[in-house]
């Protein structure tokens, strides 16, 4: 029992500083990104974005963590000759695994509630929060030259006036929707606001042009209306959007058209799929860690991150495009790619024990 809890606290250790690393690594980029995006907003909404953000990762992060820090345990416990003498002590190399599956079983469980409870929520709150940063960057126009992208509404003016709240000398393309095609305009001032989600834009003495034909028109006055959410979307129709017992109750109920309800199946399976991915690390960390000893660590943990990145490469478009096409049933192709890498784990972890 003293080995296993030795064990243990050296992969929880190992996972929290993977997890720490992994954050000063992607925090900036991803602040960046967000700032990036909606360069004008207020501070408390990017405060409030970029949680939320680094929340909907976790998912795909923690596994790459857990693997890493079974990489660096296991590695140095056979580069420090630890393994070694385990297996001379008569210790089964089997048993020092139950603390790496042990931790595995909990962080599969915390990313199941995760992915079936709360990160449906989050991203609508997600969906939100960008409206908000959206219309916050509307009414944080600073002076000069001004570019914005709301949606796919783009906005390029000459000058902000503060005191009124209006755009002079303005440039505006208004996107194809509902069979409406694009039309770009040349006004002499603009202004917009936003509310529950409606960015509504207002525009004075333009020129009106279609960007196919070129045809041209003048007018005093032109008003458009513009869903920054996707038109016509609603999201609790979605699966990513809705929780686990939702989709089954509706599945269930018979609520899901026949369209839809390979996507419903494929979903509630794909986040088993996401929860389940501990444990196939688990096999290929370990194993790895154990057949590349001293003085190729570095290697190892390459390896491993390899492992990583090729397992959410077929998740997310392999078993996709399987579970959601005609050869293969929703089930089956969302599991498809765990299946093939325990295919692989499974020998791999033998010969690792063997040695």
């Amino acid at each position: 029992m003293k080995l296993q809890l030795y064990i243990l606290r050296q992969l929880v250790t190992g996972c929290a500083f993977s997890v720490g690393g992994l954050l000063v690594v992607a925090l900036p980029g991803i602040a960046v990104t967000t700032i990036h995006k909606v360069p004008h907003a207020d501070f408390m909404v990017l405060l409030k974005l970029l949680p939320l953000t680094l929340q909907t990762l976790v998912p795909y992060v923690l596994p790459m963590c857990f693997l890493l820090a079974c990489v660096a345990t296991y590695g140095r416990l056979a580069a420090d000759r630890e393994w070694t003498a385990i297996q001379m002590s008569g210790t089964r190399p089997l048993r020092m695994i139950l603390p790496a599956a042990a931790l595995a079983s909990i962080l599969a469980l915390v990313t199941f509630w995760m992915v079936s409870t709360q990160l449906p929520q989050m991203k609508e709150r997600l969906r939100d929060l960008r409206v908000q940063a959206v219309a916050s960057s509307i009414g944080n126009l600073g002076p000069g030259r001004t570019h914005m992208k709301l949606g796919d509404v783009l906005v390029e003016a000459l000058w902000h006036d503060p005191e009124t709240g209006l755009l002079h000398d303005v440039y505006v393309r208004e996107p194809e929707r509902e069979g409406r095609p694009k039309r770009d305009y040349h006004a002499q001032t603009a202004k917009m606001r936003v509310s529950n989600g409606l960015l509504t834009v207002e525009m004075t003495d333009l020129l009106s042009v279609d960007p196919v034909d070129g045809s041209m028109g003048t007018f005093e006055w032109i008003g458009f209306d513009y869903q920054l959410k996707d038109q016509g979307f609603v999201p609790s129709n979605r699966p990513r959007y809705l929780k686990s017992n939702e989709i089954r109750r509706r599945l269930e109920a018979g609520e899901v058209s026949s369209g839809m309800r390979d996507r419903y199946r494929y979903e509630i399976h794909y986040r088993y799929v996401l929860s389940s991915a501990y444990f196939l690390f688990m096999l290929l960390g370990v194993s790895t860690g154990l057949i590349l000893r001293k003085g190729t660590q570095l290697g190892a943990l390459a390896a491993s991150s390899g492992y990583g990145l090729l397992h959410y490469l077929l998740n997310i478009k392999l078993a996709k495009d399987l579970g959601l096409g005609a050869l293969f049933s929703p089930e089956a192709g969302a599991w498809t790619p765990t299946a093939i890498g325990l295919l692989i784990a499974v020998p791999f972890m033998h010969r690792a024990l063997k040695r």
